[in-house]
């Protein structure tokens, strides 16, 4: 039951991330000059985040007497950019914050460079209907033009003497993709706000978009999220199947089977380590056998033993038979210098290597 709980605990990180990148819903309007254009390129289009959206594909009218039609996405910027087809556009992103982080709504205009129809803008500080001229010069630059007519003659708001005016983003602004202060000498905008600027000439047309960049980057998270899931789900599982079957018969150099049997059954040294408890059987499956014999068959003592390990006289023999990685792995678990033999986790993982693609052939 403890193994599952980190198990769970990711699967509710990966699913709060997942919600987070796909959480946000932006209404997308595109509007028409009348009903029957509604299949052809929009003059406008306008990108805002509802309370609730509801898309409608088939072309109406609203209360507004705007033609057009409403899509619910959440890639505002890449849909407005494929809403413009082939045609040229100018698009303004609206903040609230001077870096560009709280979105507030967006509009793209077709480039024409003759008037066009808008729609009533209840988001601007204008909120009438306006139309409006947008051209791309040679220079780099992006210019719109807004009117209160239809034939994009009068730039003044019948009730105040204020100009709806003209707006224009340098070549370095649209290369650059910065977050500027918006013009307020145009009365299309409201009182505060901060703006970027895209066109289909900007250089960011070629790359991906601040969408698409965040979700690459949480579909790698939740990948190695997902990844890390697995390996402890197996790493439980081979734990779990580990406790079961199979007994080891363990041949020791010292006589000292106390020493042995307080290691099994104490709280250090060797039979403690994280990667052999995560690995062995159970102890009482553990069988030893004591044999520390001189060359004439006795018994020789303990100290005397480890006098002539420390000198030199004596050495650990393998039989020929022994393969040749475990009788070098055996060698440094004996060496006299401490430095030179590894430890229980490198000795598990060296014989794990060799059982796998040694002994296994």
């Amino acid at each position: 039951m403890g193994g599952m709980l980190p198990l769970a605990l990711l699967l509710l990180l990966i699913t709060n991330i997942w919600s987070a990148t796909t959480g946000t819903t932006y209404a997308i309007d595109t509007f028409y000059t009348d009903l029957d254009s509604c299949s052809d390129t929009p003059n406008a289009i306008r990108a805002y985040t509802p309370d609730k959206c509801t898309a409608g594909t088939t072309c109406f009218t609203d209360g507004n007497n705007d033609n057009g039609t409403t899509a619910c996405k959440s890639d505002y910027l890449e849909t407005m950019k494929e809403s413009f087809g082939t045609s040229q556009y100018i698009i303004q992103v609206i903040y609230k914050d001077s870096s560009c982080s709280t979105f507030y709504y967006a509009v793209g205009y077709r480039v024409t460079g003759t008037c066009e129809l808008g729609y009533v803008a209840g988001e601007s500080g204008y909120e009438g209907l306006f139309y409006f001229i947008a051209t791309l010069p040679e220079e780099g630059t992006a210019k719109l033009e807004f009117f209160t007519t239809s034939d994009c003659s009068t730039i003044t708001d019948s009730s105040s003497t204020t100009d709806l005016g003209a707006v224009v983003a340098p070549k370095a602004t649209l290369e650059s993709g910065e977050c500027v202060p918006l013009d307020f000498n145009s009365y299309m905008y409201s009182t505060t706000g901060y703006t970027q600027w895209y066109s289909s000439n900007s250089y960011d047309d070629g790359g991906l978009s601040t969408g698409a960049i965040i979700g690459i980057v949480c579909g790698c998270v939740v990948f190695l999220l997902m990844l890390v899931a697995g390996i402890l789900y197996y790493y439980y599982r081979r734990r779990s199947k580990g406790k079961q079957g199979g007994q080891w018969t363990a041949t020791l150099p010292s006589g000292d089977l106390t020493s042995l049997e307080s290691a099994m059954s104490g709280q250090a040294g060797l039979w403690n380590d994280d990667v052999i408890t995560a690995k062995r059987i159970p102890r009482d499956k553990v069988k030893t056998k004591q044999r520390s014999l001189d060359t004439t068959g006795r018994t020789m003592a303990d100290a005397t033993l480890l006098q002539k390990i420390t000198a030199g006289e004596v050495r650990v023999e393998f039989s020929e038979s022994s393969p040749q990685s475990l009788v070098e792995l055996g060698y440094a678990c004996v060496a006299v210098d401490p430095a030179d033999r590894p430890t229980a986790a490198e000795a598990l993982y060296r014989i794990q290597i060799i059982i796998s693609q040694e002994l296994a052939e």
